[in-house]
């Protein structure tokens, strides 16, 4: 019985993270979103300084110590031994 309680609580605090990660996920998207908006509107579409990529730039180099960028890593070095079994006729 402890042991089942035990996965329950690792369970239950594993669904909290990532349930915390794509909060987060969310309101990074909505925030350089309305960024973008305030940085179109205030400057014009045409020949404007695009000063929302510092924000947006600096938000996405915090992303590279999540989980997914261990998978992206992961998925590219799949990809890369697939087309390298694929050009050999494997």
């Amino acid at each position: 019985m402890e042991d089942q309680q035990e996965r329950y609580e690792r369970a239950r605090a594993r669904v909290q993270a990532i349930k915390g990660f794509y909060i987060h996920a969310s309101v990074f998207v909505v925030i350089n979103i309305g960024l973008f908006l305030i940085n179109a509107f205030t400057s014009g579409l045409a020949g404007a300084v695009w000063w929302f990529y510092g924000p947006l730039s600096a938000g996405a180099s915090a992303w590279e110590h999540t989980p997914l960028a261990s998978l992206a890593s992961v998925g590219a070095a799949l990809g890369a031994e697939i087309g390298r079994n694929a050009r050999l006729g494997r």
